[in-house]
């Protein structure tokens, strides 16, 4: 089975990293691929970890996000 890709190593990195989302027939490829070992959860809580740790600004507190 192939993920097929488009982008070569680098853009599998920034997905691996969380730097870039996956399209969800990736994560599905991914799940099929790894026989369950990376869940579409596993590369969601990567995403948020990277996202908070990289652009803060779009975890503001609700109260925040109100004014």
């Amino acid at each position: 089975m192939s993920l097929g890709l488009d982008g070569g190593a680098r853009s599998f990195q920034r997905i691996e990293t969380g730097q870039n989302k996956a399209d969800a027939d990736l994560v599905e490829r991914i799940a099929a691929l790894t026989e369950g070992a990376v869940a579409a959860q596993d590369m969601h809580a990567t995403r948020l970890d990277w996202l908070r740790a990289n652009r803060p600004e779009r975890f503001l507190e609700l109260g925040e996000a109100a004014e």
